[in-house]
């Protein structure tokens, strides 16, 4: 552990799983990202600087969540130029739209379409929960056999999903990581990519890749985010099978998308790879927010 960080200890951060965290970290940084343009004006503006330059604490390796929960001690935003100085930004989900200007009111327009986004998507956890409740309460109510199959990516996410919300770790996560990554094809449908993806956030942050592990799962990594792009129709909706709906469709690319967001920002903060492009914004690789938030408010 470095100076720069501090693991927060208390009970609220206990009683959460590591994606719940990472969730509620996520919505700060929604913020930071969409503001730091704004910043850059405002700073050059009222500081009558134009070599002025803000960027956010960490630079492209920064990070909103750690392994062990908690926060960094690296600030929001950190301003060059005249003067250095460090920004700390406070916020509310509500705010007094008469008082703020018309790019700002834009901005956080922006801002709820994005909270919205990783609300809805998160919901696939308590689906897969519900889904599971009910598939192993019919072994006992109507005597019906559930099956663990080898080499089976159905069966593999159960027990990852299983084992993740006991707080156990397979022994052999590494041959667990790689074993995952041959699931991956130009086939892989979105509701796949979220299994395999979500059983990859589990076992990546437990073990340290080794060069040839990393390389591996950061080829992987671009090859999900092509996917996802290829998926992406131009009416708002993705599109992998016809026997998945379309609002499902969405919540599996939007929790995938999630999930690479946070996998590349941990890779390049603790691994310092250069091959994979830093995050900008959250959820910056959707082309229409909007027409994704209308499929969402219809279903």
């Amino acid at each position: 552990m470095d100076g720069k960080t501090t693991y927060a200890q208390s009970s609220d951060i206990k009683s959460r799983t590591y994606l719940e965290y990472r969730k509620d970290m996520k919505k700060k940084v929604i913020v930071e990202l969409e503001l730091l343009s704004w910043l850059q004006r405002v700073v050059k503006s009222d500081f009558d600087d134009k070599t002025a330059k803000i960027k956010k604490g960490g630079g492209d390796a920064f990070i909103w969540f750690l392994r062990k929960g908690g926060i960094t001690r690296e600030p929001d935003y950190e301003v060059f130029g005249k003067n250095n100085f460090k920004i700390e930004l406070q916020y509310g989900q509500e705010i007094n739209k008469k008082s703020i200007s018309e790019d700002l009111e834009k901005i956080w327009k922006i801002i709820n379409f994005k909270l919205q986004v990783l609300d809805f998507q998160h919901q696939l956890i308590d689906i897969t929960k519900d889904r599971l409740s009910f598939l192993l309460q019919q072994v006992v109510d109507e005597e019906k056999i559930v099956s663990i199959i080898p080499n089976n990516l159905e069966s593999f996410f159960r027990i990852c999903f299983i084992l993740d919300n006991i707080n156990k770790i397979p022994k052999n996560s590494s041959l667990w990581l790689i074993y995952l990554l041959s699931f991956i094809s130009k086939k892989t449908t979105t509701e796949e990519l979220y299994k395999i993806l979500y059983c990859i956030d589990f076992l990546y942050s437990k073990i340290e890749l080794k060069k040839n592990e990393l390389d591996k799962l950061v080829e992987a990594t671009m090859s999900c985010q092509k996917l996802l792009s290829k998926y992406e129709q131009n009416n708002g909706i993705y599109k992998s099978n016809i026997k998945i709906s379309p609002i499902d469709e969405i919540r599996y690319a939007l929790f995938s998308i999630n999930l690479l967001e946070d996998l590349t920002q941990d890779i390049i903060h603790y691994y310092k790879i250069d091959k994979l492009s830093p995050i900008q914004k959250i959820y910056q690789t959707i082309n229409d927010l909007e027409k994704i938030i209308k499929h969402i408010n219809n279903q």
